[in-house]
């Protein structure tokens, strides 16, 4: 088999390496990709046991993608990343928290946005990484206080302002290295933005985290 682990990036000429993932930790070397066609790559499944694996895709040390593929030890899965196809990729902006946008148009919208967190780092808006999503139509939410925890931790991850309209990009404050150290390595761990208001308690999106240790 060759050429499981596939990336649509639209940009040509790039570098691209892919790095696997297991329980939160690196597997093997990186692995290269070749451009099969403008702006799309692929890379081949090293020897590795049998597991389903987070892949990150880096461009000069920077991620542009990153997915899962399902892997049997020697071939592609047939559940899960389905026929061993990366799945979930998409651009830094929507797999990184860099420039994060998750659309809420009705309370608890369950719309499956993957995030990644890496342990130790920190996500400020002074390094270009603060969490942000966008509410519309929500005025039930104004004076509300955005929340954000993670499944299994009895503290936020993140706080935000207080909601001064219905309709508006939420930002949330930094996220300090000293809370990303207090997690654990975990693949698609779900997590809640809950709006505070009072005793009064909105989930306003749900989704699904990968922790990851640091290089």
């Amino acid at each position: 088999m060759s050429n499981e682990l596939n990336a649509a990036l639209g940009t040509a000429g790039l570098t691209i390496t892919a790095q696997l993932y297991l329980g939160g930790s690196a597997v093997g070397s990186p692995i290269s990709c070749t451009e099969v066609s403008a702006g799309y790559y692929s890379g081949t499944m090293p020897t590795v046991s049998a597991g389903t694996y987070v892949v990150i895709f880096l461009s000069s040390g920077t991620q542009v993608a990153a997915g899962s593929i399902v892997w049997n030890g020697t071939s592609e899965g047939t559940s899960g990343g389905g026929g061993g196809t990366v799945t979930g990729f998409s651009s830094a902006a929507l797999q990184q928290l860099t420039g994060q946008s998750i659309v809420v148009q009705s309370p608890m919208t369950a719309n499956g946005k993957q995030l990644q967190l890496v342990i130790g780092d920190s996500y400020t808006a002074a390094n270009g990484q603060s969490l942000s999503y966008i509410i519309s139509g929500q005025t039930s939410l104004i004076g509300s206080v955005p929340h954000m925890r993670i499944d299994g931790y009895a503290f936020d991850i993140a706080t935000a302002p207080a909601i001064t309209s219905g309709s508006q990009t939420v930002t949330f404050n930094d996220i300090p290295a000293s809370l990303t150290n207090q997690l654990q390595p975990g693949s698609f761990v779900d997590y809640q933005i809950r709006h505070l208001n009072g005793v009064d308690v909105v989930s306003v999106v749900r989704g699904k985290v990968t922790i990851i240790k640091g290089l």
